[in-house]
């Protein structure tokens, strides 16, 4: 989590050197520990006085910097030398156990601790803090970083002292520091820095709107658990409304991404963070950073005195993007984006990229794994120690197309293999047992603890693959499933199966790595609710899977799954509760609390991201609605549902051709999907074809489709038309409908025909809002406007507009 480099070229003691203000007479202490500071680049430096210090230089090769042997002049400022820290196996407060060292910073060492009380691993900081003013603002500290709650920020949690020193709890991230893959890569590619910087400026919002600047923002300071990025470190932030602190006191902040008005020592607010922001992603695309200068001192006064360098100067860059890093790094302060403005303006980057992706390979394939572990090595999944044999898949069918079940064995095996801790044996291995299928024989040959079997046939123009995961110890099915989709472009079927069946596969293998731990009824109790969210679209089903998936989180507070299953069942819950006035429940409090759980604990599920879409979908955010779907298929590429909310939020925002494409993409993932016609349907209809929206009904109801939803819509298209004869015959049959949105329907209609007094109408529309929905009100706000509008109300028609 933190980096701190030290080397010494003799025995003599080192001394410490305190970061002061830049703005001391050249001689005094302050400016000899300000220029070892800058000359080191790091929050402080360990420095012998005398001797010539090697430092590391980001990107910049190695100089040597002679230090003056100041030990006298520095008087106060050199302090002795940290202690060795905490061995492992040593425990912290009678609670903590000690299980390895992460890493030491300018302020303190990091270990990686067990909570005993929860059973949990945490971060713990233990820091050197001599006296009273130290361990206030250590206490502040932690006061401001408990402000925060953000799925991008490193969550702080407690705060003791042991024995002389104070120390600070915080979520633990198993990850990459950010600082280390620009060391191993140099430069990130483009589409991974923009989302990696996008994470953190969500982040930094949501520290900003708690009051909280970090104003010590660096790539050493962002953790990739991928596809999560998260913020660590505010370590030295302070609230924005206090007053102060003094450079004379603590310089604050990381001279290469420093502010420029924190070099000059003036208040440094959300500007400088933004500022740093810029700096990073900078280097992300360029493996450099924007100014020169013979020491780190004279690159942080550069800042001060000139323009960076175009990062264009660099690497080829979009216009946009280039101008958003210039943007964030301009002076004066106030010029720069805000951190929401930076997610806004990176949204849109991204989205034009993909769209850029797709012109370029002319597939439809690309909208399905835009930055998937597709393309992306760091597919986030943790497995355990699966070891998986997919042997070559049986083909029924005619000749022409024998070859299709290999290539598909083939593509599945190289989607699989990207996937982290898990271990995927070779097509070359597995080819030999094509006609030896006895999973205990394979697994016991190529050490395989589950073999992955399947069939491909082809009938018409459908392509079905049924796949089954068998256990190589006894032979037992474990799962299974069948896949279909249209038979058009054979490089994208084989692309797109193989990634639906991969995405399958590894909720199934995740759930085999919980089944040792879990006693069975808790896996009962959760595959029933699975179920249960699976196949209702019913309140009452929503809820039950709620109650059982709450009941396994009880069992096994750490049972991923059920963590974002629940929030699931929640979400779901929420949007239906119209129907069952509410039962009783806060559905949208106890929504928006269980994805917040579930992000926390499990971001890594594809369920957890799509949950969170729905809740800010019926919030009426759509921004975060359509970064989350983005996050859902990044995880799971070939989300049946990410799909069709993304491409129904596209037509809803007027995008109807890519709406369209995805919600068929949509359905051709998952045919049972009868929901998606709907959204077709509408679409068909605002563009005038009765006929098409007609037949796509007709379609849906083949697929399964809620007759209810069904009648809602014939009866909009009725009011649409002035159909009075068919208004009036559905007004007449609305009486025995127990759907309230139909319901509600019906007494529109009634309005229209003037069978029913408007009044009804807004009696009906203020008990919606009571659940604060805002997606349910627009839907019933469009409703009453298009009622009202046909029955000449052109004033209440547009109150409710």
């Amino acid at each position: 989590m933190f980096r701190h480099s030290r080397m010494w070229s003799s025995d003599v003691p080192p001394r410490r050197v305190t970061p002061m203000s830049p703005l001391a007479p050249l001689g005094s202490p302050r400016s000899y520990a300000w220029v070892a500071m800058l000359t080191a680049g790091i929050d402080g430096c360990w420095l012998r006085p005398g001797f010539v210090a090697s430092v590391d230089c980001r990107h910049r090769g190695v100089f040597q910097a002679t230090i003056p042997a100041v030990s006298d002049a520095l008087g106060q400022a050199a302090q002795s030398p940290p202690s060795s820290g905490l061995t492992n196996g040593e425990r912290i407060a009678d609670r903590y156990l000690v299980l390895e060292p992460l890493g030491t910073g300018g302020m303190g060492s990091v270990y990686r601790v067990l909570d005993e009380q929860l059973g949990e691993e945490v971060a713990l900081k233990l820091l050197e803090l001599g006296d009273s003013e130290a361990k206030d603002r250590f206490r502040r500290e932690v006061r401001l970083a408990r402000r925060i709650t953000h799925v991008n920020v490193a969550r702080t949690h407690d705060i003791g002292e042991h024995g002389d020193r104070c120390f600070l709890t915080m979520e633990y991230v198993a990850g990459t520091a950010l600082d280390q893959m620009l060391a191993a890569r140099g430069v990130l590619e483009r589409e991974q820095a923009v989302d990696i910087i996008q994470q953190v400026a969500r982040g930094l919002g949501a520290a900003h709107a708690a009051g909280v600047v970090h104003r010590d923002l660096k790539p050493a300071n962002v953790l990739l658990a991928m596809p999560r990025a998260v913020v660590t470190d505010f370590g030295i932030a302070r609230n924005l409304s206090s007053e102060r602190i003094t450079l004379d006191t603590q310089l604050l902040g990381t001279p290469h991404y420093m502010a420029p008005e924190q070099v000059l020592g003036e208040p440094a607010d959300t500007a400088a963070d933004i500022y740093a922001l810029g700096m990073v992603l900078y280097e992300c695309l360029t493996g450099t950073l924007p100014f020169a200068g013979d020491s780190a001192f004279a690159i942080a006064l550069a800042r001060c005195r000139q323009a960076p360098t175009d990062p264009r100067d660099y690497v080829p860059l979009p216009d946009a993007l280039a101008e958003l890093v210039l943007a964030c790094l301009r002076q004066p302060a106030a010029e720069r984006p805000t951190a929401a403005g930076v997610v806004v303006r990176l949204s849109a980057l991204a989205h034009h990229g993909r769209r850029n992706t797709l012109a370029a390979r002319g597939s439809a394939v690309s909208t399905v794994t835009p930055g998937s572990s597709v393309s992306s090595p760091f597919a986030p999944m943790k497995l355990g120690d699966q070891c998986l044999a997919v042997l070559p898949f049986t083909y029924r069918g005619s000749a022409d197309h024998d070859y299709l079940a290999d290539a598909l064995s083939q593509e599945l095996i190289d989607v699989l293999s990207r996937t982290r801790g898990l271990k995927v044996i070779g097509f070359g291995a597995t080819q030999a047992y094509r006609d030896k299928r006895d999973p205990r024989v394979v697994g016991a040959s190529l050490q395989a603890s589950a073999v992955v079997d399947g069939t491909v046939q082809i009938s018409g123009d459908r392509v079905r693959v049924s796949v089954r995961v068998l256990d190589s110890a006894s032979g037992e099915q474990r799962w299974t499933e069948r896949f279909e989709r249209q038979f058009e472009d054979i490089f994208e079927l084989q692309e797109v199966m193989a990634q639906r069946i991969a995405d399958a596969l590894r909720v199934e293998l995740r759930l085999a790595a919980y089944q040792a731990r879990l006693d069975r009824s808790t896996m009962d109790t959760y595959l029933r609710a699975r179920y249960r969210l699976v196949s209702n679209i019913s309140h009452a089903g929503y809820v039950e899977a709620a109650d059982a998936l709450e009941t396994c989180i009880a069992a096994a507070p750490r049972f991923e799954p059920a963590l974002a299953g629940h929030a699931l069942a929640c979400a779901r819950a929420w949007w239906s509760a119209f129907e069952a006035s509410g039962g009783g429940r806060d559905w949208g409090m106890l929504a928006r609390e269980s994805v917040e759980r579930a992000l926390s604990r499990a971001p890594e599920f594809a369920e957890s991201h799509l949950a969170a879409a729905v809740v800010a979908l019926q919030e009426g955010d759509l921004r975060t609605t359509a970064a989350e779907l983005s996050i859902t298929l990044r995880i799971a590429p070939t989300s049946p549902k990410a799909h069709r909310y993304l491409g129904e939020l596209q037509c809803e925002a007027g995008r109807v051709k890519e709406g369209l494409k995805r919600l068929k993409l949509a359905l051709d993932l998952d045919p049972t999907q009868s929901i998606v016609y709907v959204g077709m349907a509408r679409i068909a209809a605002l563009q005038g074809d009765r006929q098409k929206h007609d037949k796509l009904l007709e379609q849906a109801i083949q697929a399964g489709l809620n007759l209810d939803i069904v009648t809602l819509l014939r009866a909009r298209q009725a009011l649409w038309h002035g159909e009075k004869d068919t208004l009036r015959d559905m007004y007449e049959r609305s009486a025995d409908n127990t759907s309230m949105v139909l319901s509600f329907m019906g007494q529109l209609v009634g309005f229209v025909i003037g069978e029913v007094p408007a009044e009804t109408i807004e009696q009906l529309i203020g008990f919606a809002a009571q659940f604060g929905n805002k997606r349910l009100a627009s839907l019933l706000g469009q409703l009453a406007t298009e009622a009202y509008a046909m029955a000449g109300k052109t004033d209440c028609a547009l109150q409710h507009l």
